[in-house]
Order: structure tokens, then sequence, then C-alpha cells
């Protein structure tokens, strides 16, 4: 595995391994490359004909394939658990060759999730609650800190995209993690953003001791009026397709699936 040092290094890495036959899961753009290169988290390792870009998540690596031969295997010493995110529209196009391409070199099946999408033209009724909670922007190191305790205690290791504490001091910055209290308990927290005029719905997780008190719903409630009061009508996130409750709630909004899928698979050191 070696560093890319440089923007025209991978450039010419992609290039090199590029054509019309390739597969690959590369959806970083440009300017997220760029920033990892500048903070040494992007790797790669090459064979004859095949390409693998690694990102480091800390616990694990990200990583980016451009396949051009199956029969090539992906050969590393790699120190860290390995997570692939294979995107798919439809079961389909479900790419059952990379799939096995990956089983076949020691990863696994970790879980599938699914891409939901809602505009406000569905017209979305908010209803009066009943329940002694509220809702706020957070603001706080105490909420901060909180904020991310939680997360790294209720999302995946893995496919979770965990976020440090300074990238959590960062959203809230901008005003973009809300907070969940119930009778004045700190129990909940939501974590969305704005990316090409879309409001992605990042994170959302309820303390165990809170839960079914209708927290979720509260805050994915105001999440959605905070988007609407800035024009930010279209909303999208991805979530377990085997989470129940946590569909439900989402289909409750009217979100919906828009067909589009990942299949996260593993491979443990």
């Amino acid at each position: 595995m070696f560093e890319i040092s440089n923007f025209p290094e991978l450039t010419d890495l992609i290039n090199l391994y590029s054509n019309s036959l390739t597969q690959s899961n590369n959806y970083l753009l440009g300017v997220a490359f760029d920033d990892l290169i500048k903070q040494r988290k992007l790797f790669y390792i090459k064979g004859k004909f095949n390409l693998y870009l690694l990102v480091d998540r800390n616990i694990s690596y990200q990583l980016y394939y451009f396949i051009n031969n199956f029969q090539e295997s992906f050969k590393n010493n790699i120190d860290k658990p390995l997570v692939i995110e294979v995107v798919y529209k439809g079961e389909i196009k479900k790419p059952r060759a990379i799939i096995d391409y990956f089983e076949l070199n020691g990863f696994s099946t970790h879980l599938t999730r699914d891409n939901m999408a809602l505009s406000f033209t569905n017209e979305v009724t908010f209803r009066p609650h009943n329940i002694n909670a509220h809702i706020k922007i957070a603001n706080t190191k105490y909420e901060a800190s909180y904020v991310c305790d939680l997360f790294a205690s209720q999302l995946d290791i893995y496919t979770g995209d965990l976020k440090t504490q300074k990238e959590i001091n960062k959203y809230i910055e901008n005003g973009n993690i809300l907070c969940a209290y119930y009778n004045d308990n700190l129990c909940g927290a939501l974590q969305f953003e704005i990316k090409n005029k879309v409001n992605w719905l990042g994170h959302l997780a309820v303390d165990l001791h809170y839960r079914g008190n209708g927290i979720a719903s509260l805050l994915v409630e105001n999440y959605l009026k905070i988007g609407v009061a800035k024009s930010d009508t279209r909303f999208q996130l991805w979530v377990i397709n085997s989470n129940e409750s946590a569909v439900n709630l989402y289909k409750k909004f009217r979100f919906t699936h828009t067909g589009k899928s990942t299949i996260s698979m593993l491979k443990l050191k």
C-alpha cells in the first residue's frame, strides 16, 4: 500500500486503470480527493489490471475499486478492516460479478442500505405531539460531546460514517445538529447537511432508555421543518433495509425508496 501525495499522481493512476469497461464504485469528487490527499489519508494498491484506492477512516479503510480483470486476486497486507460500498439500482442490476469477486477475495456481506427520498410537493402534514419532549439546535460543548458519544455507541462502526469530535463541532457551528430533550434530559440527536442542493439526513440516534416515546419522529419532523423554512425541499437519506422501525418511521413522513441501494462488504484483518 502506497500513499498518494498529490492530485496529478491520483489522476494518472485513475486514467491508467480506467476505460469504458472498467467496473468501479468511485463516486468521490475531485474536491473530496484533494482534501483526503492534504490530510494524508488516501492510499493505493495496484495490480497488473486492477487499482484500489483506500481512504483511512481511522478504524478501517474505505475501498474504492477499478476492476478490469476478475481473475486477478486482490493481494494486500492491510492492518485494518476493509469496507466496500457496492451501489446499484434495482435488484435486476445487482452487481453479482463484483460481489462474487470480493467474496472470493475474503470479503463478506455486512448489510444493505436503501436510499430514500422526499420532495415537499408531497405536502407532509405535521401533527401536534403530546409528549414531554422538545427539540433544539445544538449549540453547547456539552451537547457536542453527548452527540459524538451517542453516535459512536448507536451506529455501525464500519458503515455508520462515524464523526470525530472535531467534525461534530463543525456541524454544530453550521447549525446542522438537532438535540432532543425528554423531561429536560438530553436523549437523542439528528445530524444533517446540504450537498448538491439536497438536504441529507446523515445520522439519527435516540438513547436506549428513551425509545418508544416518539423522540425519533419529533427529530425527523423538526429536521423537515428547518429544511422547508430554508427552501431545501429535497430530502434524502440512507437506511439499513432490515431496520423495520427506521424504515417505517421515514415512510410515515412519505419518504420513498428511490430504487438505489448499497451493499456493504467487510474484510476483517
